[in-house]
C-alpha cells in the first residue's frame, strides 16, 4: 500500500494523534510506503516559524521524513496536472498540488475537507 500524507497529518503527527501515530509507525516499519509533496513541507515548516507547532518535534519528524518518506518536488509535470485539477474542482493551489503528488497512492491522509472535493477513486481522501 502507498500513501499521501498532507500538512495536517504531520500536524496530528506532532500532536500525538493516535491514529497519525500508527500510520506513522507503518510507514517507520516498512509496512506501508509513503508520499510527501515539497509543498507539504513548505505549509508545515510554515506552522513552525510562526509557532502553531513545536519546532523540536518538526525538527526530528522532518529528519525521519528523509529516511522513509519519498518527498517529491513540483515540477513542470505536476504543476499542469495539479493546474488542471485545481481549475475542475476549485481546490486552491496548494490542495492540487499535494493532490497530484498523490495520484498514484492508495491513501492521502489529511485533515483538509476542501480534498473532499475530488471524486477520484484513487487516492482515496481519508481525513483524520
Amino acid at each position: 500500500m502507498k500513501v499521501g500524507l498532507d500538512s495536517g497529518f504531520f500536524v496530528k503527527l506532532i500532536q500525538e494523534d493516535p491514529k497519525a501515530d500508527s500510520i506513522f509507525s507503518e510507514i517507520v516499519e516498512g509496512k506501508v510506503k509513503a508520499v510527501v509533496s515539497t509543498v507539504t513541507l513548505h505549509e508545515v515548516e510554515r506552522l513552525a516559524l510562526k509557532g502553531a507547532i513545536q519546532r523540536d518535534l518538526w525538527d526530528k519528524l522532518l529528519a525521519s521524513l528523509k529516511v522513509f518518506v519519498d518527498i517529491v518536488p513540483l515540477d513542470e509535470e505536476l504543476a499542469l496536472i495539479s493546474a488542471r485539477i485545481s481549475h475542475g474542482t476549485g481546490l486552491p493551489t496548494a490542495d492540487a498540488v499535494v493532490y497530484a503528488t498523490c495520484l498514484d497512492c492508495d491513501v492521502l491522509y489529511t485533515t483538509d475537507r476542501d480534498l473532499l472535493a475530488v471524486q477520484r477513486k484513487k487516492p482515496r481522501i481519508v481525513l483524520i
